[in-house]
């Protein structure tokens, strides 16, 4: 299987957390780097280890070694 693109993985982490899993909580994409592996993301709401855990759980299913950061707006 060929490496998922930043497209691919962006369409895969959206539809994953608009499935209704997290109620109290609004995810925006941010961007992807693939030189660290790294999914950074806009977080609105409920947001702790559990939910990231699940996340980066979820996401290593399309590339073993990405990360989930959390961006904070200013």
């Amino acid at each position: 299987m060929s490496k998922p693109t930043a497209k691919d993985l962006k369409k895969e982490f959206v539809d994953y957390v608009n499935n209704g899993e997290f109620p109290e909580t609004d995810f925006e994409w941010h961007e992807y780097d693939g030189g660290t592996e790294q999914i950074f993301v806009w977080v609105e709401g409920e947001w702790n280890p559990e939910i990231r855990k699940k996340l980066k759980d979820h996401m290593r299913q399309y590339n073993r070694k990405i990360l989930i950061s959390l961006v904070i707006r200013s």
